[in-house]
């Protein structure tokens, strides 16, 4: 039995998910002009139900002088939400 959370393996399918988590991701982001910082999200398997991308960017705060920082987001297969947190420390 399959649900509308359920995703198929085409490459189709798989595509559509990278660009749903991509537009998510980076409307949750507090970076401006976020994009990923590598072309593939990660994938956990369906009982963890998450897909991980890591985000650079600018901080937009004028105290920080435009300075890059990065921020990974976790979306929820299920709800379909993205979350984010600081993720300066990873290179």
């Amino acid at each position: 039995m399959f649900t509308s959370h359920t995703f198929a393996s085409s490459p189709d399918a798989w595509q559509e998910h990278r660009a749903m988590v991509t537009a998510s991701c980076i409307n949750a982001s507090h970076l401006k002009a976020a994009k990923p910082v590598v072309s593939a999200p990660v994938e956990f398997p369906d009982e963890i139900g998450y897909t991980a991308l890591l985000l650079q960017g600018s901080y937009p705060q004028s105290h920080m002088k435009n300075r890059k920082g990065r921020e990974l987001c976790l979306f929820d297969k299920k709800t379909q939400k993205a979350y984010i947190s600081e993720a300066d420390g990873y290179k």
